[in-house]
């Protein structure tokens, strides 16, 4: 018997990362900046409901998104497992 784990798949081209990393850079302080990474993620299809969690995590994830996509150069795509605050991106290439 096959067990499917809940996992969602974000993908973000360089636009939306560099968006990202705006924000970050902008925000007055964490809660602002989870706060504009949740509208930004609303924006992406399937990603809505889970845009508040995945928002904290992103922010506390941010330096590893701003090496592995270059700056906001390149896109990055991860997957999360529902329940865990464990994010691994990669740069999509």
């Amino acid at each position: 018997m096959r067990v499917k784990v809940p996992i969602v798949q974000v993908n973000m081209n360089s636009c939306k990362i560099k968006s990202f990393l705006n924000i970050i850079e902008d925000a007055d302080g964490a809660a602002g900046a989870i706060a504009g990474i949740a509208a930004l993620l609303r924006t992406l299809p399937g990603i809505s409901v889970y845009a508040g969690a995945l928002a904290e995590a992103l922010w506390a994830s941010k330096w590893a998104i701003k090496k592995v996509s270059d700056n906001g150069k390149y896109g990055i795509s991860y997957h999360w497992l529902i329940g865990t605050t464990v994010i691994v991106p990669w740069r999509n290439a």
